[in-house]
Formats: structure tokens, C-alpha cells, sequence
């Protein structure tokens, strides 16, 4: 479908950045920058129809896989409004930090693995624009991630709520699904995880 082809070509690109980085191979560098030409000629973010919060993540960070790689990218423009829109998503009074709209019944339900991706997303835009002197989206990014911690933490599983596993102690620290889904799936731990850490190495360094 064309929706997987998207998906797919935003995680290949970033696994093949990756590897060029860990390699110096010119081929994966010129096939990952083939794909992010790709999705930006047929699936331009300035077209508000071609955006999907499932898709966003990958295609960001393959984005930022190249800016890292090359100092640059020609592609900035295109991160910073995927970026936007995901911050656009965060107005649901209940659950301020969660990407998710009920006038967007396509994107599917909330679950924590958007919203963990999502969060990465922000983290990667708020560096670029650090290092870039964007100050006014430091702001707005800035702000929307510590909404969206805050809701990844209300997932999170402490001591006394989780009586009704058979091994509540490994339930703890887990995150459930959705606030009114009490699974735990293992990406969607994963994700959050690393959320936190970068969180926390982010402050540390003052940029959050």
C-alpha cells in the first residue's frame, strides 16, 4: 500500500544513514538520500493531507540522521512542519501531552507508542533548533515535550497499582498502552525508555 511504502522508506532511510555513518559505505548514503528526495517530491509536509503522526517519526529522524551525518540537510524545512503538526495534535484538553484528535478518526487510536515516538521526534527537532538558533521553535517544542512527558509518566506503571498481574513486580516501571488499556507492549516500554533518557540527558545538558 502506498501508506506502508511511506512507512518503510522512512525507516529504511534512517537504517541506511545509520549504517553509512557506521561504515563510511557511499552507497547506503546515496540510497538514503534517494529515499528522503523520494517521499519529499510524492508526500510533501506542506500538504496537510499527507500528514499521518505514524509516519512522521520515522521520516523525522532519518532527517536528523542526516543532518548529524552531513552538519546539513535539505530537508529542515520539512522536519520542523512534521514537528509542528505533531504539536498540533497535543489540544485534547483531557489528555494535554497525547497526539491525538478526535476530528482525525484516520490517525487511529492513542496509544503510548505514538506518543513515545512523537516525543522522540520533538527531542530531535528541539536540538536542531538549538544548534540552528531557532529560538522561537525552542520555545514551542520545549514546551510541548514536557507535556508529553508528563503524559508518558501517567502510563506509567508504580508500586500499589499493579495488584492484578501475576507478577506485579515486573510490571512496575512498565507503561500500559493506553489510559484505558492496561496492556503492556514491549515497543512501546522501549520507546518510552529511551525517551527518558534522552529527557534527562537533555536537561542536563540545559537544553530542555
Amino acid at each position: 500500500s502506498r501508506f506502508m511504502q511511506r512507512y518503510f522508506t522512512g525507516h529504511a532511510a534512517l537504517a541506511l544513514f545509520e549504517h553509512s555513518d557506521a561504515t563510511t559505505n557511499t552507497e547506503s548514503l546515496k540510497i538514503a538520500e534517494a529515499s528522503l528526495n523520494w517521499l519529499e517530491t510524492n508526500y510533501p509536509a506542506s500538504d496537510a493531507t499527507n500528514f499521518h503522526p505514524t509516519l512522521v517519526p520515522w521520516h523525522a529522524l532519518a532527517i536528523a540522521a542526516q543532518y548529524k551525518l552531513n552538519s546539513a540537510s535539505p530537508h529542515i524545512k520539512t522536519l520542523y512542519v512534521m514537528s509542528d503538526q505533531l504539536v498540533d495534535l497535543q489540544s485534547d484538553p483531557e489528555f494535554p501531552g497525547r497526539f491525538f484528535s478526535e476530528t482525525a478518526p484516520n490517525f487511529g487510536r492513542p496509544n503510548v507508542v505514538r506518543d513515545a515516538l512523537s516525543t522522540i521526534t520533538l527531542m530531535t527537532s528541539l536540538n536542531i533548533a538549538i544548534d540552528l538558533g531557532d529560538r522561537k521553535r525552542q520555545k514551542k517544542y520545549r514546551k510541548a515535550i514536557w507535556l508529553a512527558l508528563d503524559n508518558l509518566r501517567s502510563l506509567q506503571y508504580d508500586h500499589g497499582v499493579v495488584t492484578n498481574f501475576e507478577q506485579p513486580m515486573k510490571a512496575v516501571g512498565a507503561l500500559r498502552f493506553r489510559h484505558n488499556d492496561e496492556r503492556i507492549r514491549l515497543d512501546g516500554v522501549v520507546f518510552s525508555a529511551e525517551v527518558f533518557e534522552r529527557a534527562a540527558i537533555m536537561i542536563q545538558n540545559g537544553r530542555l
